[in-house]
Order: structure tokens, then C-alpha cells, then sequence
């Protein structure tokens, strides 16, 4: 039947609790599942084959802001925008959320009821999106948390009033603001604010038209009274305690956690915008937002998935990081799951589970005792479909709507990292990845760059690794831990092989990281490991790596560097033999490399961690931008690194293509020579030429303006920054500020230093490595050239610029340059860009030193932040570097690949899958 569609090999989840199962088929029929039966015994149609997959209920996201867009400071544009473009926004995102596999959204206010009106839009088929359950305005006191799009009442009258006014324009839930909260300045999460009369005032009212009420609760005391009134649920519950977990349990009263909205708060910080009363509040209840909801869980609270998505940092969309905190706080996989796509039935306010939508669910999976051709009801897939008052669960979502059509079919594989498929299939297909530039060398010692990095993690792996998230985790240490301030011990993985067939075991472990630090073979990562004096081999799966002083960073650097190579394949061979044929214990074997054409590796179906989805993995540089997207369009590569931001539009324009994006780990800017050194590292004296002088190199800051740059060459698709760190990095000081650009300093500085009629200089610069790399320098060439310091700028391929100039100390008087610090530590970039004795260091300060060599060893964390901000001032002062950009990564995907954009720039082969074709 042209009609009907077969999908047979996924693993079903149904959204009950109940086991995942696999075997089955599902017949979809006029955009309705018609029946789940025995894939031996599937009817006829269009068979769409998902092996490898998870097949599970559309998502429901318990709590949205539609109107809101995610953006740093997302109130403003709530405030600012015209009404219709608002509109146009929202509908965007509506759409966004459906593509995502979130069909049912419970939208918790808006501005000026527009979500009423896409709601019904969506439900009328004018546009596409989930169904919508929305609360209209929510209803604060005067002044309180969300006056900016709330209803203003005080009183148990005014408060009446109020839930009618909602009821009026449609409401489906009623929202009230019981406590303060982040995103409201002037006002604490732990105050309480409605009255106990004001809070029962509302729900009366709304129960008598058979609507919820929804309370934004975060202190413990405004919880209380929520519950002591019969609240239908709770968003956020950041103080909740014991007492008021036992009595929502008793009480069927759902928390809605909303984990992720402080986090990517906290972590975006002010580096990324967001105003700095908002990070204080969400930083000072992370930890206990975590403790609670561990508390709720074991306690047996109802919870339902909500990740209050518009605020800032917080897209629409994708619910996988509320789901995954879920997980980290202590639900099992199934459990957070369940968060997310089980409906409950509420009659007269008290939830109660449908058992009878359950049975019918569990009996559509395991089929009936006639052969298990039993229909699932004639469930609609209509991701637009209205739902009742009084009808669904938490979120108010109907009953058994399941998103499985023709059109939008969900396969959930970026849960796999939550609950993986229960039979791996083999690996398949191809993919091309196109970064900008080849890797330097193959060689993992003997490079600090991410092109090679991207290819290289995936031949080999290192003790520790960092997850989606950028935790440190376990790799092929299982486990690590503290001897002694100088001693850590690691328990390594049994059972692990090398590409070539040698067992990994502590002396593999021992021979890599001791090769690493040979001096004789001037490795570029050893200076990370110059405080480690030995690695010792305790049993065969045991090594101690001992370090001369504490050494705090050492799993940072673990997780980055460090990676173990087959001894017996290396021993004895020089460099040109370790740069050209890798062999690790990583998802990827090398197979060949035809320099600046393509490198192609294949898949370790013996990987430890798994085969990876993916059989063939290429690697193509292609330094020019516009012939990057080309080439994606066209179908020749899969992935592009580095899409400039005009061409944006042509990707997300594209039916085969889509956009990725993440703010980068990595910073832009310009280190200034101060000194020279020779090819030992080992400084000579002051640089020749003018930026030896420190008026110079602080007239060269001042002649810059980087926001203009920003706005122009990059169209605002990067964040300013005042040194080279980002906000998540460790050391970060928020007192410091961009240098302010001004002319005529710059001109006085100049004249101050001997030069009254300008200098001549050279900028040297990558082309193709960075987004627009050769674009800003020539923007910054151009505003140095008007304030008196003429400057040229000198473009190289990306091989010669890092082994003839960047290495060896001869990019000078400037270079542009990018640095991704991925152990998300300080001493990351300001020991191998400025301490002396290092590769990449062209600056020479006996003081500065002193400050990263204690911080590097201090095990007291406000000391060492402390010192890291008197080495970045210092920096500054000394005019040794010339901050510019925290990168914004830009990626363009053909729609055939999964694929999650990272701060980190990773490009882990065992994490991209290719999805079924149409």
C-alpha cells in the first residue's frame, strides 16, 4: 500500500517504564500507527529498516518559553522586539522543537498571549510545531519574579482576577511566580513572594474550570505552601527538603526540575553576555539544585522533563541535556526517559497514571497471545492536534500521542549515550569530514593543533577522556586516584588491543608517556608534563605516575594529552616513520593519507568501547570557505569546519543540509614579540625592532578595536574577550576588561617610544585554518595602518606557518593565532604560549614565570585563581598579546548525519551515526 509505512529493526522504548523491546514492526497509516506486531509478520508496505536505532514516543517538554529565544540576555528581545516579529521567532522555534522530536510542549508564558495564538495556528495546521499546552501570562506580585511578561497582582481578589483573565484568553494551565528566581534582578531564588492566601486563591480559581496550576517554586518555603494548597506541579524545586518530598510523593504533585537552565547559565557566564546578576544566582544554587532533585528522586517525587528552554544559553529543541542531568542526579536511563514522554491522567486536580493507556502500550510491544497483531489504537501522529482541559499529564499533553509519520519519524539517537540500542550493528557507510587545513604531522606527541587532534583522537586514545559535556572520564584508565600529593595511581582496562594486535597493558602506558617526555625528541606537548619525574609500573594493569611537586592539572592534561602508542611498533623508529603511520587502541584505524588531498581511516570493530556506527571516516582540507560549502552542497563531503557566518543562510536554505553550531573553547588573538629565543627554547634577549618596547606593544592594543571587527568581518558570530581565556575556563578573571580603543593613546605611546612618524610592521597569519583568519588580520592591519602602525600582512599555508614560523620562533613581530584549551585550566595556555622555555613562547618574564610555576603546583583553588589573575594583568600590562575573540564554531551537515557541535571543536568518530535514508 502506497499508504502504509513498515518501520522494522529499531529497538522500542513506549514510554511506560516497561523494558525496551526489539523484534517488532510498526505500521504507520494515513500519519496514524495503526499496530505494532511481529516484524515476521508485517503487512505489506513501504519498509523503512532502522537497525541500530531507538524507536520511542514523541518528547514532551514540560516547560518552554516559546517566545523566548536563548539568546545571552533573552529578555531584552522580549522587550524590545515589535510584536510580529516576535511572532515570527516564536514560530521558527515551534518548528524547531517538532524537527527535534518534542511533539508536545507546555509553553509557561509568553508575551501578550502570542503563544495562545500559535497554538492554535500549529493545532490548525498554518504552521508546523508540537502541540501546545500554554499558561498565557503567569501571575506574580507587584515587582516580583517575571513582572517584565507576568500578570502584576496582590491579593487574594486581584489574584482571582487574574486566573480569569487567563481562563479568558484560553489558558490551558495557569502559571503563578510563588518565589523569586534567576532572571529577575532585584529578587532572590530563596525569597518567598505570593502569599499562602494569594497561592489558594489561584488554584481554587482555576479548578473550577478544571485547569492546573503550575508554580514557578524555588524556596523551600513558597514550595511548602504550593503543596500545602494542592499544586499541580512545581518548576524547578531548588530548596526542596525531605519533608516536602515525602509530602509531594503522597500528593501526586510532579517536580519539573529544569536542571539545565542554571547550568548553561553558569557556564556561559559573562564572557558569553549574560548580564552578571544572573550568573551570581545561578552559580549559587547549582550544587544545591543537584542535591535536591537527587533527594526528590529517591524519595519517589513524580517528576516530568521540563528544561525551560528560551532562557539564556537554553535552545529549543533538544531535551538530551535535561535528560542526561536527570541521569548524572541519580534516575536510571529508563527513568528520565519516562520523564519525557509518559503522559498521566488528572481528574478532579489528583494525577493518577493511566493504568489503561499503560496496558495498552505494553500490549501493542509484546503482542498479543494470537500472534501479537494486536493495534495500538489508532494513536494520532498529528504533531499539531489540540488537547483537552483537564486532559493529559503534568505537561497536559493527551494520551498515547506518539510522533510517527510519513514525514516526521523520530529515532532518538542522541539518547544512545542514555540508554544504548540492545544489539550493536555493524559499522556502515561513510562519512567526509572537511576542515580547513591538514594535520601538521600523525605523530600525537608532537603537536598542539586541532586539525591533527580531530584525526588523531580517533587512532588513538589516552587514560582519561572528556564527555559530551567536557567531564573528565574514564578511558583506558578505569579508574584513578591520589597516593600521595605526588603520586597517582591508574587501573587500566583489561582486554584492550592495539590496531596491530599488541596487548595494552602499564608498560605500553610507561613507554608512551616516557617517550613523550624524551627530551631528545623535543616533543611539542612535553612541556605539559614537565613536572612529572617518573611512571612506574606497579602490576600489568596497574601505573603510578609520580611528579616532582603537586601536580593538580595532571588529569586535564590526561584527558587532552598523553595518548598511548604500540611500543613494538614504534620502538626504534625515527619521526618520519611515527608521522606517517599511526597505530593506537582508538575507534579508527589509519588506513592511508595522501597529503592535502584526504586522509581516510576505517572502522576498530574491536574498539573496547564498541564498533563504531560509522565504517569509513575521511579527512579532506579545503582552506577556502566558500569552496568548503560548495563542495558540502554537492554531496562530495558530509561535514564542514568553519562556515563562515553569510553562508549560513545557503546551509539552512539547503533540503539536504543543516547548521551546527557551539561556542568555542578556543580564543583568537595576536601574540607581540617581546624576546627572542633560540632553537632550544632558551631566551637571547629582546626582540629586534620595535615591539621591544613596552609603549609599543600597548600602542598596538590600543589602535584595535575588536568589536568592530566582530560585527563586520564575523557579523557577530564571535564574543569579545579581555585575554585569552573563555569564562568556563578555570582561572578566568571577571575583573578584567577589553583595552578600549583609542587612537590618539596609541599615536602618544608611539611618540613616547621614539617614534613620532609610525612604525612598520608585519602581521602573520594562517589562511584557511580559522573562520575569516586571513579576513581579521587584514581588519586589524587596516585599523593599526590608520593609528600610525603600518602594517602588511603575510598569509602562509598552515604546515608552514606552525614548522617554519609559530615553532621556531620566527613569526615575528606579530602572529595570529588560535588556541583551544581543552583541559579548561589556565595553565593550559599560559604555560605553553608565555612560560618561557616552550615552543610556542616569544615572551620572556622571570615574574610571570614565577606565577605559573606555583599555580601549577598549588593545590589550594582561590590561590591558584588568584595567581592566574596577576599573571593575566601582568600579561596585559606587558602588552604581550593582543586579545581579540572567543571563536563561535559554525558547522554545515548534510541531513544523513548525526552529529553534535562541541566548545571542545571534537570530532569523535565513535560519536556521529548516519541516519536512515528517506
Amino acid at each position: 500500500m502506497d499508504d502504509r509505512l513498515v518501520l522494522t529493526g529499531a529497538t522500542l522504548i513506549d514510554g511506560t517504564g516497561a523494558p525496551p523491546v526489539s523484534g517488532r514492526a510498526v505500521v504507520v497509516e494515513r500519519d496514524r500507527i495503526t499496530a505494532v506486531v511481529d516484524a515476521a509478520r508485517a503487512p505489506a508496505g513501504a519498509v523503512l529498516r532502522l537497525d541500530g536505532l531507538t524507536l520511542l514516543p514523541g518528547l514532551i517538554n514540560c516547560h518552554v518559553h516559546l517566545c523566548l529565544g536563548g539568546e545571552a540576555d533573552p529578555v531584552r528581545p522580549l522587550i524590545d522586539d515589535p510584536l510580529p516579529l516576535t511572532a515570527l521567532k516564536a514560530a521558527i522555534r515551534a518548528r524547531q522543537t517538532v524537527e527535534a522530536g518534542v511533539t508536545t510542549v507546555r509553553d509557561l508564558g509568553g508575551k501578550d498571549y502570542l503563544e495562545l495564538s500559535l497554538k492554535r495556528a500549529i493545532a490548525e495546521r498554518l504552521i508546523p510545531g508540537p502541540r501546545v499546552v500554554a499558561a498565557g501570562r503567569g501571575i506574580c506580585m507587584t515587582g516580583g519574579h517575571g513582572w517584565w511578561f507576568g500578570r502584576e497582582a496582590d491579593g487574594p481578589d486581584d489574584v482571582r482576577k487574574a486566573v480569569r483573565e487567563q481562563l479568558k484568553m484560553g489558558a490551558d494551565v495557569i502559571k503563578i511566580f510563588a518565589t523569586g528566581g534567576v532572571m529577575t534582578p532585584g529578587v532572590e531564588p530563596g525569597s518567598t513572594q505570593l502569599t499562602d492566601e494569594e497561592i489558594r486563591a489561584a488554584i481554587e480559581e482555576a479548578r473550577k474550570a478544571g485547569r492546573r496550576v503550575a508554580a514557578h517554586a524555588q524556596a523551600t518555603a513558597g514550595i511548602r505552601s504550593c503543596v500545602d494548597a494542592g499544586i499541580s506541579t512545581i518548576e524547578h524545586g531548588v530548596f526542596l527538603d525531605s519533608d516536602l518530598a515525602a509530602r509531594m510523593k503522597g500528593g501526586g504533585v510532579f517536580l519539573v526540575p529544569t536542571l539545565c537552565a542554571p547550568r548553561a547559565i553558569a557556564d556561559g557566564g559573562e564572557g558569553a553576555g549574560i548580564p552578571a546578576f544572573m550568573v551570581r544566582k545561578a552559580r549559587g544554587l547549582l550544587e544545591t539544585h543537584g542535591k535536591s532533585f537527587a533527594l526528590a528522586a529517591r524519595a519517589g517525587v513524580p517528576i516530568a522533563a521540563g528544561t525551560d528552554a528560551g532562557t539564556p544559553l537554553n535552545p529549543h529543541g533538544t531535551m538530551v541535556p535535561e535528560l542526561e542531568m536527570m541521569v548524572q542526579h541519580g534516575l536510571t536511563p529508563m527513568d528520565a526517559l519516562r520523564a519525557a514522554t509518559y503522559r498521566t491522567r488528572f481528574r478532579r486536580g489528583s494525577p493518577r497514571h493511566s493504568r489503561r493507556s499503560a496496558r495498552r502500550r505494553r500490549r501493542a510491544l509484546a503482542g498479543s497471545a494470537r500472534g501479537g497483531e494486536r493495534g495500538s489504537g489508532g494513536q494520532s501522529a498529528d504533531p499539531g492536534g489540540g488537547a483537552r482541559a483537564g486532559d493529559g499529564g503534568a505537561c497536559g499533553a493527551g494520551e498515547g500521542e506518539v510522533i510517527m509519520t510519513r514525514r516526521l519519524i523520530w529515532l532518538v539517537a542522541a539518547l544512545a549515550a542514555l540508554w544504548p540500542s540492545t544489539a550493536a550493528a555493524a559499522p556502515e557507510g561513510r562519512i567526509v569530514v572537511a576542515q580547513g587545513v591538514d594535520p601538521t604531522t600523525l605523530d600525537p606527541h608532537f603537536h598542539e593543533e586541532t586539525p591533527a587532534y580531530n584525526v588523531l583522537l580517533n587512532i588513538y586514545d589516552t587514560l582519561l577522556f572528556r564527555d559530551r559535556d567536557e567531564k573528565i572520564i574514564p578511558w583506558l584508565a578505569e579508574s584513578w586516584r591520589v597516593v600521595t600529593p605526588t603520586t597517582w595511581e591508574f587501573k587500566l582496562r583489561h582486554g584492550v588491543v592495539f590496531h596491530n594486535g599488541e596487548e595494552f597493558d602499564a608498560e605500553a602506558v610507561k613507554w608512551s608517556l616516557d617517550r613523550l617526555r624524551d627530551p631528545e625528541l623535543k616533543n611539542r606537548q612535553a612541556a605539559n608534563f614537565r613536572l612529572v619525574t617518573s611512571v612506574d609500573v606497579v602490576d600489568k594493569f596497574t601505573v603510578r605516575i609520580v611528579t616532582g611537586k603537586p601536580f593538580p592539572t595532571l588529569p586535564n592534561q590526561l584527558a587532552l594529552r598523553g595518548a598511548i602508542l604500540a611500543p613494538r611498533h614504534f620502538k626504534g623508529k625515527d619521526r618520519a616513520f611515527t608521522d606517517r603511520n599511526p597505530v593506537g587502541t582508538g575507534p579508527y584505524r589509519f588506513v592511508r593519507w595522501d597529503r592535502d588531498e584526504r586522509l581516510e581511516l576505517s572502522a576498530n570493530e574491536r574498539w573496547w568501547g564498541g564498533a563504531p556506527k560509522v565504517k569509513t571516516l575521511i579527512f579532506r582540507p579545503i582552506p577556502e570557505h566558500a569552496v568548503r560549502v560548495a563542495a558540502l552542497q554537492a554531496g562530495e563531503i558530509d561535514l564542514a569546519v568553519n562556515v563562515p557566518p553569510h553562508l549560513l543562510p545557503v546551509i539552512e536554505k539547503h533540503p539536504r543540509l543543516y547548521s551546527a553550531r557551539a561556542p568555542s573553547v578556543r580564543t583568537l588573538f595576536i601574540p607581540i614579540y617581546t624576546h627572542q629565543f633560540d632553537a632550544a627554547n632558551k631566551p637571547t634577549g629582546p626582540v629586534e625592532g620595535p615591539t621591544a618596547d613596552k609603549r609599543v606593544r600597548q600602542a598596538i592594543l590600543a589602535a584595535v578595536n575588536p568589536d568592530e571587527i566582530i560585527g563586520t568581518v564575523l557579523e557577530s558570530q564571535a564574543i569579545r574577550t579581555a585575554t585569552p581565556l573563555t569564562a568556563k575556563h578555570f582561572g578566568f578573571d571577571r575583573a578584567l576588561r577589553p583595552v578600549r580603543q583609542d587612537p590618539a593613546r596609541a599615536e602618544r605611546l608611539l611618540a613616547e617610544s621614539g617614534f613620532p612618524t609610525g612604525i612598520d610592521l608585519t602581521l602573520n597569519s594562517p589562511d584557511g585554518r580559522y573562520l575569516k583568519d586571513k579576513e581579521v588580520a587584514e581588519a586589524v592591519a587596516g585599523q593599526l595602518t590608520k593609528a600610525g602602525i603600518r602594517t602588511r600582512v603575510r598569509t602562509w599555508e598552515w604546515t608552514t606557518y606552525l614548522n617554519q614560523l609559530v615553532y621556531v620562533h620566527k613569526a615575528k613581530p606579530m602572529n595570529l593565532i588560535g588556541w583551544g584549551n581543552t583541559t579548561w585550566d589556565a595553565d593550559g595556555t599560559l604555560v605553553p604560549l608565555w612560560r618561557s622555555g616552550n615552543p610556542l613562547a616569544n615572551y620572556h618574564s622571570p615574574e610571570f614565570d614565577s606565577l605559573v610555576d606555583e599555580a601549577q603546583t598549588s593545590l589550594d583553588a582561590v590561590r591558584r585563581q588568584e595567581i592566574y589573575a596577576k599573571a593575566l594583568r601582568l600579561l596585559l600590562d606587558d602588552g604581550a598579546l593582543l586579545p581579540l575573540y572567543q571563536q563561535m564554531d559554525l558547522y554545515g551537515v548534510n541531513k544523513r548525519v548525526s552529529f553534535q557541535a562541541l566548545s571542545s571543536e571534537r570530532i569523535v568518530g565513535a560519536w556521529l551515526g548516519i541516519r536512515p535514508g528517506p
